[in-house]
């Protein structure tokens, strides 16, 4: 584009050089580039204006040639250099000088100099921002052009945060251009949305990026639909086949072969149409095939398709791409591995060292994201050296990818690589052991503590390690610097170290989240275990939830630490209430440890207020939370020391001095109604704790008489005494259930729901006609959902990730294994269940032997399902059909026979379940 008016003979060169451009010679652009220099040379025009046409000039030939060439990158650095000195408050020189340096920041990019690239593209950027917003608006779709590029740059440099958030930003600018029926703009932002998974998987956020894939997807299906255009049809190949690739790391290996598949025709077509530059995809889904193979352990068919992918390489013109030796690096690595599962070494070691030296002159270039891949690739050479018994040479490659690996994780907070850094030094220890350098072993397993200490594998290799030292003679130990004496100290210490990391209690997933957050872990996944932590054991030790507001208000999430601190002390108060009421449990010493931290909870609950962002309710909300919570310790006085009186003193008076006003309410709202509220329901109590605060209100206004508000009062709760009953009829219900087996269902067993309120309609309306068919579908309803949630939907996950064999049965149990749908009602389960418990070690129908081995592989007392007297599921059933939806009358006694038959009887059914599945 024509920036400023040439000379009629410049004009003519200017546009044959572009002519030239789109068939591109470069002895020819060059040519032309040199008469255009010799006709500016020649023409008799000011300085000034010489430098403009000039700049002008190699910046629409740097932006129109389409080959990132050394050619390219001087003049698109001229074209730079010129136009700078122009662009000192010059509008029109500052966003060339802008179109200029996002060409050079691309041109710098392909040729690998990656830090110049972000460097020019971030310069770019900026001058963009600085624009004129009239003049910006003109050319959104070129900005978004420069952010996406600043990203690849960022992505390349291994900043995958910063990388990812503009991405974002270029995607919400994309989807604002792609609106009409511009092409490039569609083609662009499926070029984004297809790049964010990628970046999102590469930092270990899996389900992120599973829900990001199936958008680029869905996006790429819509561009298809709306016309058969072959760019479009490529993109939404490369959008399958990278969600093919996600979905193998995670472990779903069918269904990214299947992915995978589904790309390749596409690829295969335009290559055989003569589009020869797509010879690269297809090596590229070919490797992601092989790969996949490799993962179902179809050695034979994975080597020959490895092999293929790289025929193509090696045989087909490959565009000019540098990245295709990365290609060619990945799957030289890929069959590696393979050829090392078949035992294969020698071969195995040869392609191992030939991705090494690809990888390594990428990371000597600048290009530090390609670290990870050089590290991996470090590791399996080492490993296969490893099993070649070259023990020296192991321990040098597999050292190289230790301290690579260690870098990402504690520098580049690489959470997501922490597996791949304890496998490498878990090889590393033991080579050191097939070494004899029992010492040096033991210090990297001490260095492993220090950076994974909740690594699973570091647990193991560490147990395994001081085991295997016992059977070593004392000469051997002596040689290699430990010492007989010296390992049962190292192995308690050992043990000591990593318990706090691996032992179910609210203390180790406290440890561990706080490791993750100095370790530059997510702090999502770090809030997550605390969660978890505290739901699991929160009811029973209030210290979960008071850990959790502590890391929430050290994060500087006030809101959502006041939340957990206000559970804190609701437990705690629960507990405290208990004790008073003559279930004592706890020593005196034990209910002063308690009343300690009930202080601590408070004391955090009084700074987390001081805060702007937790002051999202109101005062009153407040003031009314702080007074309930304070009232704790009014019954306890004589367990405190002097030290925690005068600080709840000093509470009280903070509370008083700061809340007069909605503490006068609260204390005309307690003379009115002095039950304990906390015995109704949560949803009635919301509501009528509002009533009743509204009622205060006007009473501390003087708009209503204190007996006036009194009576109206006790209307309101006279309305709430069946809400009651009902609440302590499914208290008493849900202790039931949980005595009979083993389980509570308010805390982690939601199939159990329908069961306690079966028993609550039961116990309430036992002599209702209707009653007994509700009570009936919702027992049937339970017996469902308990089956499906600890039989059949993990055997399905085990049948999909190939751990489990299928069952042989034909019908709607096999549509449910093979389909999404979760739908599985008793009937289809009845034959299988009466296979199942009448099946013996000697005799067991061969339909279903893959569940029976995989029943007996993963639930630890899965033998007690084995019993003829609980082939009752089809009677279950029968009894569950006569429930509201089907006409035939039910009684009381097919109640009580129901719940003989689940839940009460000797051969219950349910108890069994829950015996088989809990260890």
């Amino acid at each position: 584009m024509t920036r400023i008016d040439l000379p009629p003979t410049l004009e003519q060169v200017r546009l044959k050089t572009l002519m030239m451009s789109l068939f591109p010679s470069e002895r020819h652009i060059q040519k032309c580039v040199q008469e255009f220099r010799d006709g500016l040379s020649a023409a008799d025009v000011p300085e000034e204006k010489r430098i403009s046409f000039l700049a002008y000039f190699l910046a629409d030939v740097a932006s129109t040639l389409p080959h990132h060439t050394t050619f390219k990158l001087h003049l698109a650095a001229e074209a730079v250099a010129a136009l700078e000195q122009l662009a000192n408050g010059n509008a029109d020189a500052e966003r060339a000088l802008a179109d200029a340096l996002g060409t050079l920041g691309n041109v710098l990019y392909g040729t690998g100099k990656v830090s110049q690239a972000s460097t020019a593209l971030k310069r770019a950027l900026t001058l963009y921002q600085q624009m004129d917003p009239v003049q910006a608006e003109q050319i959104q779709s070129r900005i978004a052009g420069c952010m996406f590029s600043y990203a690849r740059s960022l992505l390349a440099l291994g900043k995958l945060e910063e990388a990812l958030a503009h991405l974002y930003s270029t995607r919400d600018r994309q989807r604002c251009l792609a609106f009409g029926d511009q092409k490039w703009d569609q083609r662009n932002l499926a070029i984004t949305l297809d790049l964010i998974p990628t970046v999102l998987r590469r930092l270990g956020r899996y389900d992120q990026a599973v829900q990001a894939h199936q958008e680029s997807i869905a996006y790429g299906e819509a561009l298809v639909a709306g016309g058969d255009d072959a760019d479009f049809r490529i993109l939404l190949a490369n959008a399958c086949d990278h969600f093919g690739t996600t979905l193998h790391l995670i472990g779903h290996v069918k269904e990214a072969l299947e992915w995978h598949r589904k790309s390749l025709p596409t690829y295969e077509e335009l290559f055989n149409a003569g589009l020869m530059e797509f010879a690269r995809d297809i090596a590229v889904c070919l490797d992601n095939i092989g790969t996949a193979l490799y993962g179902l352990k179809q050695y034979p068919e994975s080597i020959q398709i490895l092999r293929r992918s790289l025929e193509y390489l090696d045989t087909h013109p490959i565009d000019q791409n540098p990245e295709t030796e990365l290609l060619r690096a990945a799957t030289l690595d890929h069959l590696g591995g393979t050829l090392q599962a078949t035992r294969d070494f020698e071969a195995a070691a040869r392609n191992h060292g030939a991705a090494h030296q690809i990888y390594s002159r990428w990371v000597a270039a600048g290009h530090r994201d390609r670290e990870i891949d050089l590290a991996i690739s470090a590791a399996s050479l080492g490993t296969t050296e490893l099993f070649q018994k070259r023990y020296e040479a192991a321990y040098s490659r597999l050292l190289e990818a230790r301290d690579l690996l260690r870098s990402w994780v504690v520098e580049g907070f690489l959470y997501s690589r922490e597996g791949d850094l304890a496998r490498v030094w878990a090889r590393l220890i033991e080579c050191l052991q097939k070494m004899g350098r029992y010492a040096s072993a033991e210090n990297e397993l001490w260095r492993a503590l220090d950076v994974i200490p909740q690594s699973d594998e570091i647990f193991r290799i560490g147990t395994r390690f001081y085991s295997s030292l016992m059977y070593i003679n004392e000469q051997d130990l002596i040689k290699g610097g430990l010492p007989r004496d010296e390992i049962l100290q190292g192995f308690l210490d050992f043990h000591r170290r990593i318990a706090p990391y691996h032992s179910p209690t609210w203390r180790a997933a406290a440890a561990k989240a706080r490791h993750l957050r100095a370790t530059g872990g997510s702090l999502e996944s770090a809030v997550s275990v605390l969660s978890d932590s505290a739901a699991r054991w929160g009811e029973s030790e209030p210290q979960a939830y008071l850990e959790l507001g502590t890391f929430l208000f050290e994060s500087g999430m006030y809101r959502n630490s006041y939340e957990a601190v206000s559970s804190a002390l609701e437990r705690f108060h629960r507990q405290l209430e208990r004790e008073r009421s003559g279930l004592r449990r706890r020593s005196d010493k034990d209910i002063e440890a308690g009343l300690s931290l009930a202080i601590s909870a408070f004391r955090l609950a009084r700074m987390i207020t001081a805060r702007d962002a937790a002051r999202e309710t109101s005062r009153l909300e407040r003031a009314w939370i702080l007074d309930k919570q304070l009232r704790i310790f009014e019954p306890w006085e004589t367990h405190l020391s002097e030290a925690q009186r005068t600080e709840v003193a000093g509470l009280r008076r903070w509370l008083a001095e700061g809340y007069t006003t909605d503490l006068k309410m609260i204390s005309t709202l307690h003379q009115m109604y002095e039950h304990n509220f906390e015995v109704l329901l949560e949803d009635r109590w919301n509501e009528v704790r509002e009533q009743l605060l509204g009622l205060s209100q006007r009473v501390v206004g003087g708009d209503l008489d204190p007996d006036d508000a009194e009576r109206e009062a006790g209307e309101m709760t006279a309305s709430l005494a069946h809400s009651i009953e009902v609440q302590r009829r499914r208290q008493q219900s849900r202790i039931e259930v949980t005595r009979r087996l083993g389980v509570d269902p308010d805390t982690s067993y939601p199939e159990l729901q329908s069961l306690v309120t079966a028993l609550t309609v039961w116990s309430l309306l036992d002599r209702d006609v209707d009653s007994p068919k509700a009570v009936l579908s919702l027992v049937g309803t339970a017996v469902e959902g308990v089956l499906k949630t600890h039989v059949f939907l993990p055997y399905r996950a085990a049948v999909r990730r190939g751990a489990a064999q299928p069952t042989l049965l034909k019908g709607y149990f096999q549509e449910f294994l093979t389909k999404d749908d979760d739908k599985l009602m008793l009937g289809t389960m009845c034959e299988l269940w009466h296979l199942l418990v009448t099946a013996t070690a000697e005799s067991c129908d061969t339909r279903i032997a893959g569940l029976v081995a995989w029943l007996h592989a993963t639930m630890p007392n899965s033998g007690s399902l084995h019993d003829a007297g609980l082939d009752t599921l089809d009677a279950i059933r029968r009894l569950r059909n006569r429930g509201p939806h089907f006409g035939e009358a039910a009684t009381a006694d097919d109640v009580r026979e129901m719940l003989h038959l689940t839940l009460s009887g000797p051969a219950a059914l349910l108890p069994r379940v829950y015996a088989a599945v809990s260890t």
